[in-house]
């Protein structure tokens, strides 16, 4: 091979990780309800915390057991008892209670997935970016040849476009 093909092919697949990788970011990012960019909290400090899952189904569970006390009209609490058994152990889920497990379950592994991607991938791409970036415009700008330099233009404006999604969507809170 020689270096023509060899720089072509190393601006390539920079550009090809560095797509790809956002991509996969930005479709985890929408699956998971547009949580990126972490947004300050009144009162806390903008973190990247997870919840367990054990907790969130725990906390499901609680409610649901709150909303079949309301319906039953056993306010257990008041009357300072332990709560009904019939209440506690209760009927298996109703199908609403059933899709509601199951939203916060697939919500959980896609934010899961996310925080996954972005703490080993998308850290990543503040270096990989700006250098697919520099080695597209060095090869766009040594290299003769419309179709080379068609190339490496194309390869900068995607390399481009994911900095600025990487920017935008600020990765380095992930930490």
């Amino acid at each position: 091979m020689n270096t023509k093909s060899m720089l072509l092919a190393c601006m390539a697949f920079l550009t090809a990780i560095v797509v790809l990788s956002v991509g996969r970011i930005e479709y985890l990012n929408a699956a998971g309800g547009h949580v990126l960019p972490r947004h300050l909290v009144e009162g806390k400090p903008r973190s990247w915390n997870i919840a367990d899952l054990g907790a969130i189904m725990e906390d499901l569970d609680q409610r649901f057991l709150d909303r079949r006390q309301l319906a039953a009209g056993v306010d257990a609490y008041d009357k300072g008892e332990k709560e009904p058994a019939a209440i506690t152990t209760g009927a298996p889920y109703s199908v609403s209670e059933q899709r509601a497990i199951d939203t916060v379950t697939r919500q959980h592994n896609v934010l899961t997935k996310l925080h996954w991607s972005i703490k080993n991938i998308g850290l990543a791409q503040y270096v990989i970016a700006p250098t697919a970036l520099l080695l597209c415009i060095g090869v766009g700008l040594a290299m003769k040849g419309w179709k080379i330099k068609a190339f490496a233009v194309g390869c900068s404006i995607l390399c481009l476009a994911s900095i600025f999604l990487i920017l935008i969507r600020e990765y380095w809170y992930a930490l």
